[in-house]
């Protein structure tokens, strides 16, 4: 029993943070409540569906937590880079719409990275195509960069992505 309990602490823990978000309160009784409920919950839920959960939960969190860092650090970029566009009298500006070939399959991993391209500032996803497996992207830059740089970007955020849902 103690072993089933280490291996699948990780679920027990978010099992017993979620009943203290519910009970809205902390006391003794309502944490020792908290816990029973938490182990009879964790025993009752089938072995298949914990045996995936509890080894890829604790990754995927530290992913999100990593892609949600990145992301902030690729905004703030981003947002800096525009209002020194907008701002200095003389920066020449180029805007283009690229097409981009992703490769995530999930819908929800599709759209989280349409939608981070989109807050990204000199960025916007004019289109998503299903069929061709592609997203027309404007883009706003300084005259005489590449695009290059813009499909890193993009081709990393992708792949933080897939990491997190596939």
């Amino acid at each position: 029993m103690v072993k089933w309990l280490k291996k699948y602490l990780p679920v027990l823990i978010l099992l017993f943070l979620a009943w203290l978000i519910f009970a809205e309160q902390l006391s003794f009784s309502i944490a020792v409540v908290g816990i029973f409920v938490s182990v009879i919950t964790l025993y009752l839920l089938p072995m298949r569906f914990l045996r995936h959960f509890a080894t890829s939960i604790v990754l995927r969190a530290l992913f999100v937590l990593a892609f949600l860092f990145y992301l902030f650090l690729e905004v703030f970029q981003a947002s800096y880079q525009i209002a020194f566009f907008s701002l200095w009298p003389g920066v020449s500006l180029e805007t283009s719409v690229i097409g981009y070939s992703y490769t995530v399959e999930n819908k929800v991993a599709l759209f989280l990275l349409s939608t981070v391209i989109t807050l990204t500032p000199g960025t916007l996803v004019l289109e998503v195509s299903r069929k061709r497996n592609r997203l027309y992207i404007h883009h706003l830059t300084h005259a005489g960069s590449g695009r290059e740089d813009t499909w890193e970007t993009i081709k990393l955020m992708e792949n933080w992505l897939r990491r997190i849902f596939e």
